[in-house]
């Protein structure tokens, strides 16, 4: 065998190992294959279950966990852009039977944006912390913010309630009640 041919094996190889590592790596993220996943949800180690596959399959670790990164990053987006979705859909309902306007519609998506965006830098705050909050302190979290949202909506003379414009999933309501 040739060097070139040795070399196009290691790349269809390194290829076919890439793609073993996103559907182990998908498993492990969804939590289907529950390899690591519980530990990072649980605060554990969040390099484990890169550790366990790279190890596993004979991968490189620090490629393992990028790609796993990288996974997760594309699934957030690709929930938080079909909330958004949702969230339009539902509201342009409301427009067009005529319980709000083309304008209140603007404003409570671009508040639930912001909301979103706060939750973001407050998630990435509570990540580097060595303190988690509380199932508690994060009930109360959600009261309060609900608490201001209904206010807000007052506010803006926007004649709904939160449960009428929150998203299906969102803070854990509509789709088994509240998380526990």
């Amino acid at each position: 065998m040739s060097k070139k041919q040795n070399g196009k094996g290691r790349k269809r190889m390194s290829k076919k190992a890439s793609m073993m590592v996103m559907s182990f790596a998908a498993l492990g993220v969804i939590g289907v294959g529950g390899l690591g996943a519980s530990a990072m949800n649980q605060g554990g180690n969040k390099d484990e279950l890169a550790s366990k596959l790279a190890s596993k399959f004979s991968l490189n670790e620090a490629e393992v966990s990028r790609e796993i990164e990288v996974f997760k990053e594309e699934q957030k987006a690709q929930h938080q852009a079909a909330q958004r979705a949702e969230l339009s859909d539902m509201l342009q309902v409301k427009v067009d039977d005529g319980t709000i306007n083309a304008e209140q519609k603007t404003l409570i998506e671009q508040k639930f944006e912001e909301n979103q965006m706060a939750r973001e830098v407050e998630r990435e705050a509570n990540k580097d912390s060595d303190s988690k909050p509380s199932k508690e302190e994060m009930e109360a979290k959600r009261e309060e913010h609900k608490t201001e949202m209904e206010n807000w909506l007052k506010e803006n003379y926007i004649n709904l309630s939160l449960d009428d414009i929150r998203p299906e999933g969102e803070g854990g309501h509509k789709r088994g009640g509240p998380r526990e």
